[in-house]
């Protein structure tokens, strides 16, 4: 029997680009042209790496059928990010929402203005702005996050309305779950609006510091200085989130408990089948219909030699599939 999970406020909105690894290696560590030798264990050849770097560059989550993941790790964020993020099972068009045109018009030139995403009457710290504003900008190459941070980046709906909300100690994150809302909630003075026109995606942790990326629908009209900076076909800002809102126990937990860790073939498994696909049940339905190192034939795609698993939709969706592969 299925359990329902704790997303029922949430409506999964928004863009990312899959995160991609490098260029692949041999030596031994599951990276190389040949997966023989590493039966039973993570691994990524270098034809299933091309041929997903390749389908991933022109990927659409709104149009394509099959999306391919590449997993920089056997981790709890990676594996969550990758059934969460453009997940096309998971979208939801906007085409009927009606055009928003804020007044007085969200801008970065030349300073932030316009941004404002007050926490509700409920959370403990009512009132204040969730961001610190002084700090957005247009791109994450204006932030001081490294490259490292920016691949490891968690995903925000999994990492703190799943893990840290329902699996950890709400009590002690409620004014990151109120700044979900918050955001969500800005509606621009636009009644009609039905679907939040923004959404918070990755978050990124430096330092201390907690900064998210927050994605724009695109009948969001927004002022200078804001563009499509990753090139993904949606307008996003950047900024920290004022620090008030968190404690050094929170952003540990993250970092230690949830971004590192890295899981077995075993518990990664036991993570997907058991836990985010059950999570997902009332969002998308979905099943594992392929295991480790079986050679997978996509559609339109070509065939994956050694992928970790694949994944269909239930029917209406049973045209939807995921193919997993996770870096050792």
């Amino acid at each position: 029997m299925k359990r329902l999970p704790y997303l029922g406020l949430m409506c999964l909105a928004g863009a990312l680009s899959a995160l991609l690894a490098g260029a692949c290696g041999g030596g031994g560590d599951g990276n190389g042209d040949d997966c023989a030798a590493h039966q039973g264990d993570f691994c990524v050849s270098s034809a299933d790496r091309a041929l997903a770097e390749s389908y991933n560059r022109s990927f659409d989550w709104s149009t394509d059928k099959i999306a391919v993941r590449l997993l920089n790790g056997p981790t709890r964020s990676e594996a969550e990010k990758a059934l969460y993020y453009r997940n096309p099972g998971l979208y939801q068009d906007t085409s009927a929402e009606p055009h928003i045109t804020p007044d007085p018009l969200p801008t970065l030139d030349p300073a932030p203005a316009g941004f404002d995403f007050p926490l509700p009457d409920t959370a403990p710290n009512q009132g204040q702005q969730f961001l610190d504003n002084s700090t957005i900008v247009d791109s994450l190459a204006e932030t001081p996050i490294t490259a490292a941070e920016q691949a490891s980046a968690p995903l925000w709906l999994p990492a703190v309305m799943v893990y840290l909300t329902v699996d950890w100690d709400a009590s002690k994150v409620l004014n990151l779950y109120y700044g979900n809302n918050a955001v969500r909630a800005q509606k621009w003075g636009v009644d009609g609006a039905t679907r939040p026109p923004q959404t918070i995606q990755h978050m990124y942790l430096h330092g201390g510091e907690i900064w998210v990326e927050i994605v724009f629908e695109n009948h969001v009209d927004l002022g200078a200085g804001i563009s499509d900076s990753n090139g993904d076909g949606y307008k996003e800002i950047y900024g920290k989130i004022d620090p008030a809102h968190f404690t050094m126990e929170v952003y540990d937990q993250l970092a230690n408990d949830y971004v590192t860790p890295r899981l077995s073939v075993a518990e990664l498994n036991s993570l997907i089948d058991d836990k985010i696909l059950d999570d997902l049940y009332s969002e998308f339905n979905m099943e594992v219909v392929s295991g480790l190192g079986e050679p997978f034939e996509a559609s339109g795609v070509g065939t994956f030699e050694y992928p970790f698993k694949v994944i269909q939709g239930a029917s209406p969706k049973d045209d939807i599939f995921i193919v997993l592969l996770v870096e050792p």
